[in-house]
């Protein structure tokens, strides 16, 4: 989704849209967006300016540790299919054989987490 973002936002200011670096991708999936949807959508809109992100790994270190251990193995597991689902245009089969486990578990996955592609 935040790709997507990033795509509307290079053509409503009319700049070319940056490069998103997987060390940024695994930023924002760490992050819990408590502003939801509108959040992401700002955060895209200051990557795409060039202004600094709001979101820093302090931000992230501190939230993710008050999850316990599954809570925060879900999470990146959620985040982790999340971007893969959107890497393969939605498709099961080559999401499934990115992440090396069978489609039927990706399946009950994206169910458990509540994904939509």
């Amino acid at each position: 989704m935040f790709n997507l973002f990033v795509n509307q936002s290079s053509i409503s200011f009319n700049r070319t849209a940056p490069v998103i670096k997987e060390t940024k991708l695994h930023q924002l999936m760490a992050w819990r967006w408590p502003g939801n949807v509108r959040e992401l959508r700002n955060e895209a809109e200051r990557f795409v300016l060039g202004i600094k992100s709001t979101i820093t790994m302090g931000d992230i270190s501190s939230d993710i540790s008050s999850f316990s251990l599954m809570q925060t193995v879900e999470y990146f597991e959620r985040g982790l299919i999340a971007t893969e689902l959107a890497r393969h245009a939605g498709s099961l089969s080559r999401t499934a054989e990115s992440l090396q486990v069978a489609k039927s578990t990706l399946s009950d996955k994206i169910k458990k987490y509540g994904l939509k592609f």
